[in-house]
């Protein structure tokens, strides 16, 4: 049965949260879910996870499942999450990664030869062993990696069998590896075997396997360094999954724009099930604040024009109950998801949901404005 699954109340500490942000803290609240866990930044920059630690992912050297929410890795002072199939990594205020987790495919990015899984967080390095640095954004799924400086470029780790690293080469990569031909990068984000970024005055740029259109180049074909998407507007957030991408519009205009496969109704335009080859348009209507994009699924917290109220849309894969509770494997239009969407527009005083995300496990979460975090789908 589908049900929205309340996970912790995290009220005390979460109004922390809000203060620190408030008063120029670099600690925000957020929330990042993969196949295996769940975890939540608190307090002044901590982190608590829930979940299976089988890959030492909950990051504190346990071992075995843990049902409810506690103490993670010991971390202080973490911005940011991004979770991989069986990996985490944290964005730090001071501007460096730390992973743990599974390491099969190098996604740690310590560099060097090792494959050995680690329950303990340690620095993302550069290939000449230094750390990497001065990091403003990080993003992962499945096995890679991705992260942007402040200087406007990207970096990416961990498994590169089809070009996703973006350095004109099909091999993974141990240590963070510059991204070649793309600048002024804001925001870059894998997905199964393609990477995509927002980069140059708010284009967009894909990399990797072209399966199904996933680079939305117009059928160019697969690239191993960053391609132009066709008839993509200038973006302000962006999302990847199994061979399609999507990317809200940046303000003041509206709009959602995905391309490549259609499988699962990913692309959110009814029921045609076509491959998109280039961006296009599926909600001129919504004022989106951020994307999330699991494995075949797309959640989007908006405002939209015609409710006059802010909302926490999916539509996609829901064969795990990701979307709705409807006994069906796909969802092809956005459906409101109950019980996590306000009914005002957002305010600097209460944006009603503060965080999404929307990972390979099948599951999705949000973390509420009063603390409460909640999940559905895959258990």
């Amino acid at each position: 049965m589908f049900r929205l699954r309340l996970l912790v109340s995290l009220a005390a500490v979460f109004f922390l949260s809000c203060l620190f942000a408030a008063t120029g803290s670099a600690a925000q609240p957020q929330v990042a879910s993969n196949n295996f866990q769940t975890c939540v930044i608190v307090d002044t920059g901590s982190v608590l996870c829930s979940g299976d630690n089988a890959y030492k992912s909950l990051g504190d050297g346990s071992v075995g499942v843990r049902a409810a929410f506690a103490p993670g890795p010991a971390l202080t002072g973490v911005v940011s999450l991004a979770a991989g199939d069986r990996h985490m990594c944290a964005l730090l205020a001071i501007g460096s990664v730390e992973c743990w987790g599974a390491n099969e495919s190098f996604q740690l990015g310590r560099g060097g030869s090792s494959t050995e899984d680690s329950g303990s967080p340690a620095p993302v390095r550069l290939p000449d062993g230094s750390p990497l640095a001065a990091v403003t954004q990080i993003a992962s799924q499945l096995d890679t990696t991705c992260a942007s400086t402040a200087s406007g470029s990207a970096y990416c780790w961990g498994e590169g069998n089809d070009g996703q690293i973006g350095n004109g080469s099909s091999d993974s990569a141990s240590a963070a590896t510059k991204v070649l031909g793309i600048a002024g990068v804001t925001k870059v984000v894998p997905g199964y075997t393609h990477t995509c970024a927002i980069a140059d005055s708010d284009k967009v740029y894909c990399w990797g396997s072209d399966y199904e259109g996933a680079l939305g180049n117009g059928a160019n074909g697969a690239s191993a360094v960053p391609d132009a998407v066709e008839g993509m507007p200038a973006a302000a957030d962006l999302g990847s999954g199994d061979s399609f991408s999507c990317a809200t519009v940046k303000a003041p205009s509206a709009g959602l724009f995905c391309w490549g496969s259609d499988s699962h109704g990913q692309q959110g335009n009814g029921p045609d099930f076509s491959t998109n080859l280039v961006a296009r348009n599926i909600g001129s209507h919504v004022h989106p604040s951020k994307i999330a994009v699991g494995r075949s699924t797309v959640c989007l917290w908006s405002y939209y024009e015609y409710a006059a109220a802010t909302t926490v849309s999916c539509w996609g894969d829901n064969r795990r109950h990701q979307v709705s509770e409807d006994n069906v494997d796909v969802v092809e239009l956005p459906r409101v998801v109950n019980g996590v969407s306000g009914n005002s527009a957002p305010t600097s005083g209460n944006p009603g949901t503060v965080d999404i995300a929307a990972q390979w496990g099948d599951t999705a979460c949000v973390l509420i404005w009063d603390g409460a975090v909640k999940c559905w789908g895959g258990n």
